[in-house]
């Protein structure tokens, strides 16, 4: 099920491992120990497909849609209920009777009288337990738990020494696959959009910073400035607010290790690219449609040709932001790192924009928003699993 030899492992000059070789059978068990800092977290994440050796071959049967993996993080979105969050890893991963499978692992683990609780308001060891369930819940083939018994009572650690065992049946995924790539960006993009209502975090500031940069605008251009000034700072507006909303696309995933779960899934990982990229989309839009009354109210009205530009430029900023806000969520100067990455490539769409807004004839600036969102949304795509992987 599983051969190593020679596996290596180095990030940047720092060598975490070095020779490591094993072969783990079908059935089989294998226990990996040693001290802190001697790499056994960086091997467990090889085996599981999160990591790249740098050196030897390593070899898994199970694909990743038959790999239950168990880390340090209870890897569970905090804003989303017990129940939510199975309920959305047994559609990523296509459980069949998924709610009955839900139902029967968290009265197994004693977790069906706080089905309907918020992840944050559990505690360490109903968390573990939590996650001991979305490992075993698509009946994995290869179980790769990562200190499986940290917070658990001696009762959960029973549960747990009774469940391993029996749990590793395989459950096949079905469908036709473009309706199943659509189905998966559609759970990832409402769990995004129930994540934005519980927590309230990014469209407010959205609309707050959208509403205070144009009203010092109205203030502070001179009487008489001329419509290309205005339709400028419009547009101005607009991509900074859709920075903001960007910047925060991945921040439930950064802060609770949460993207190795959905790097894990069966799904086709540009999915997650798109449903990010809906989510924002929705909450640009929303931005926008009290951004642009507000202009005409302090400024002039906008036409029909401004409007189409804001749509074909949104469709843009969120194809190109989506991917660059993972790039940024793995660096440590994500703060800095992705405004030097987007705002370059927000020019074009600028330009585009504003043309479209002046000119007599805004075919011409209409069909290259077009033509831009169709270029860097094919490159977003084919970029993205490589991205989230490296």
């Amino acid at each position: 099920m599983i051969r190593a030899a020679g596996i290596e492992k180095r990030y940047g000059f720092k060598r975490v491992l070095r020779g490591v070789d094993f072969e783990l059978a079908r059935g089989g068990f294998l226990v990996v120990t040693g001290p802190n800092g001697a790499g056994k977290t960086t091997l467990l994440r090889l085996c599981a497909g999160l990591a790249i050796p740098s050196g030897g071959t390593l070899e898994v049967e199970p694909d990743r849609g038959r790999i239950g993996f168990l880390a340090h993080e209870p890897l569970v979105y905090r804003e989303l209920t017990a129940l939510e969050n199975l309920d959305l890893y047994g559609r990523l991963y296509r459980v069949p009777e998924r709610r009955e499978r839900i139902g029967m692992l968290l009265e197994r683990f004693g977790l069906w009288e706080s089905r309907r609780e918020r992840a944050s308001a559990l505690s360490r060891g109903q968390l573990q337990r939590l996650a001991l369930c979305r490992s075993l819940l698509h009946k994995p083939e290869l179980l790769i738990l990562d200190e499986p018994f940290s917070g658990l009572d001696t009762e959960g650690a029973e549960l747990l020494d009774r469940m391993t065992p029996s749990e590793s049946r395989r459950s096949r995924p079905g469908g036709w696959r473009l309706s199943r790539y659509l189905a998966d960006a559609a759970v990832l993009a409402r769990k995004d959009l129930r994540l934005e209502l519980r927590a309230r975090d990014t469209l407010p500031a959205m609309l707050l910073f959208v509403l205070a940069m144009l009203s010092i605008f109205h203030f502070a251009l001179p009487t008489g400035s001329s419509r290309l000034a205005e339709l400028g700072l419009l547009w101005v507006a607009i991509v900074f607010t859709a920075l903001l909303g960007l910047g925060r696309a991945f921040v439930a995933e950064r802060e609770q290790g949460l993207l190795d779960a959905l790097v894990l899934a069966p799904c086709d990982r540009s999915a997650i690219w798109l449903a990010k990229g809906v989510a924002t989309f929705v909450f640009l839009a929303l931005a926008e449609v009290v951004a642009l009354p507000a202009f005409a109210l302090f400024f002039s009205p906008v036409g029909w040709s401004t409007i189409g530009g804001v749509a074909l430029a949104d469709l843009g900023i969120c194809a190109v932001g989506v991917l660059l806000s993972a790039m940024a969520a793995a660096g440590r100067a994500r703060e800095l790192l992705m405004p030097l990455l987007f705002l370059p490539l927000a020019l074009p769409i600028v330009i585009g924009g504003v043309g479209a807004s002046v000119a007599d004839a805004p075919g011409r600036y209409l069909g290259f928003l077009a033509l831009y969102d169709a270029i860097f949304t094919l490159l977003a795509w084919a970029s993205f699993e490589y991205v989230v992987t490296q």
